[in-house]
């Protein structure tokens, strides 16, 4: 048996198979305990050591309202629907976030709008003032996600408030 066992191992010295395989290890855990680098090799790849370098990280996608207005929580008049969607998706598909305006609604009222969903949209909203004495505010939405899977897009679904909101560029 040991003989047998002895065979089968130098068999593959033999053939040259033992040598084609490469190990790779990772240095780091993320505080979940994954690996932060997960790598593998395949025949062929090289011999030696590699390092990896991070030359930057992932942030979370991020609009600010490109037109200000002069105060939060006035009504600002502009009837119509937009939604917060991920890029790509199917427009049959439900929105993250879909906000209505009829009019009566301020900056202040679509901001809370967006953030009674943000639970399950991963989308944040806030108001920042671009002016020392509060008259340029604009809304400002951040994805909660970093990277890819933070995308969204704003999607005019009822008449056109992007616009007046300062939301209408390609984002």
């Amino acid at each position: 048996t040991t003989l047998d066992a002895m065979k089968t191992a130098m068999a593959s010295l033999v053939d040259g198979k033992a040598f084609d395989a490469y190990s790779v290890t990772t240095a780091g855990v993320a505080g979940n305990g994954r690996a932060l680098v997960a790598a593998s090799a395949s025949a062929g790849a090289a011999p030696g050591a590699y390092q990896l370098k991070v030359l930057g990280l992932a942030t979370a996608h991020k609009v600010t309202a490109g037109a200000g207005q002069g105060s939060a929580t006035e009504a600002l008049g502009l009837t119509g629907a937009f939604a917060l969607r991920r890029p790509g998706a199917d427009p049959a598909d439900p929105a993250l976030v879909s906000v209505t305006l009829d009019g009566t609604e301020s900056l202040t009222t679509i901001r809370d709008r967006i953030n009674a969903a943000s639970g399950t949209s991963k989308i944040q909203a806030s108001i920042v003032s671009t002016r020392a004495d509060g008259s340029d505010q604009r809304l400002v939405l951040s994805s909660t996600q970093t990277g890819a899977a933070g995308r969204f897009e704003i999607v005019a679904t009822d008449g056109d408030p992007l616009a007046a909101l300062g939301l209408a560029a390609p984002i």
